[in-house]
């Protein structure tokens, strides 16, 4: 049996603000200061946060092994960024938008530039920069990156050596579900040049915790909890039992095809083995639709409250979106 407290889960989703009549994009710098001057509406979080990060509005939660209180402070946040955003405009979880070059020209620096630091390549082994003019292209990406930690040291997130490893077995497991799920011209767009399959940050996490961030995921999961109770409760299966997912299930370049380009997304999902608790390819189609029919570009107002959130993907999904028959006898349980 695994310890599912020993996996710390963390995230950074990034949105873009639009006028809701228009669906234009509008610049966060209207409405929210630099990552130099971020704001802490909770009191008792100082990990929760809220800034402009370039274009985008960015959310940073903090640390717990618990998804609830990941998704409480979710609800929180969002809550204080729709206080600062004017009638008439909204959060977009989008990986990519048009913007106006006028509202470029006139921005300040940070909007004006693509400032990321280079990533890695789980793949390749390579660090991995952008070089693109942030005037004169007039798109904007947006991504939902996720963290982890490992309180224990037992699941080799506190050994470098080991992320890519790590990552690319979630590329498999996790990357092409999701990528399957939120599937659209936007999310290719993005990985031109952000969040493609391998990318990762080893990531230090205060003097001595050291922790991965995952880059590939795009933001769209944050359109409902559900969605993030299930990328997160996923990562911690592959992290925690890496020895049930092996990597031999797919070629790298396959895999990277698949998420970078859509290339035979749906075919290689199908060949995935069902996961306990999460999914099997019934479930998924069925999320995919789900997704399109009712939270694609719609941002649900977060409950707020413990009680009212529920950590459990497959207890929710069960009860609400009615999905227990598609499990088709795969064991399900409150996970």
């Amino acid at each position: 049996m695994y310890d599912i407290a020993a996996i710390n889960f963390g995230a950074d989703p990034e949105f873009a603000v639009v006028n809701t009549a228009t669906g234009e994009a509008v610049p966060a710098h209207n409405f929210f200061p630099d990552k130099d001057h971020k704001l802490y509406p909770l009191r008792y979080s100082t990990g929760a946060a809220l800034f402009r990060d370039g274009y985008m509005v960015e959310i940073n939660m903090s640390p717990y092994t618990c998804r609830t209180h990941i998704l409480e402070e979710a609800s929180v946040l969002f809550q204080e960024v729709r206080r600062r955003l004017p009638v008439g405009h909204r959060l977009l979880a989008v990986s990519a938008i048009p913007v106006k070059r006028a509202d470029l020209v006139a921005a300040p620096a940070d909007v004006r530039e693509f400032g990321c630091e280079p990533s890695l390549d789980a793949y390749t082994e390579r660090k991995k920069y952008v070089n693109l003019d942030g005037v004169n292209h007039e798109w904007r990406y947006a991504g939902g990156h996720l963290h982890f930690s490992d309180t224990y040291g037992k699941n080799g997130l506190a050994h470098p050596e080991q992320h890519a490893h790590i990552i690319k077995r979630l590329d498999r497991f996790l990357g092409l579900p999701l990528s399957y799920i939120f599937d659209s011209p936007e999310q290719y767009m993005r990985r031109r040049y952000y969040g493609q399959a391998g990318e990762f940050r080893t990531q230090h996490y205060g003097e001595k915790q050291i922790g991965l961030e995952y880059r590939t995921p795009g933001p769209e999961m944050w359109n409902h909890w559900a969605f993030v109770s299930f990328a997160m409760g996923v990562a911690r299966r592959v992290i925690q039992q890496a020895q049930m997912f092996p990597l031999d299930i797919f070629p790298d370049d396959d895999v990277r095809g698949a998420i970078n380009e859509g290339i035979a997304l749906e075919r290689m999902v199908a060949a995935l083995p069902p996961m306990v608790n999460f999914y099997n390819f019934a479930v998924l189609g069925a999320l995919r639709d789900l997704y399109r029919r009712d939270y694609a570009r719609n941002l649900v107002e977060y409950p707020r409250g413990y009680g009212n959130l529920s950590a459990s993907f497959t207890e929710f999904a069960n009860a609400d979106w009615k999905l227990r028959p598609l499990y088709h006898g795969l064991a399900i349980g409150a996970l």
